[in-house]
């Protein structure tokens, strides 16, 4: 579904529409695991099936450190 786009295009979408278009879908006991790690200063990454530019974006909604995508 992404064939023949330019990459820098859909990743600079990808950052205007991605930041708070899933939060009401996040699992809440999840995301406060998460936050603790954070806090423990634990380094976490969010291994995804998404494309490698929406992990990036949603990792960051979520404080992650990094992402890996497909």
């Amino acid at each position: 579904y992404l064939s023949g786009l330019v990459v820098d295009e859909v990743a600079r979408f990808a950052a205007r529409w991605a930041p708070g278009a899933f939060r009401s879908s996040w699992f809440g006991p999840a995301v406060e695991r998460l936050r603790e790690h954070r806090r423990r200063g634990d380094r976490v990454v969010l291994l995804s099936g998404t494309p490698a530019f929406l992990a990036r974006v949603i990792a960051a909604e979520l404080g992650a450190d990094d992402a890996v995508g497909s």
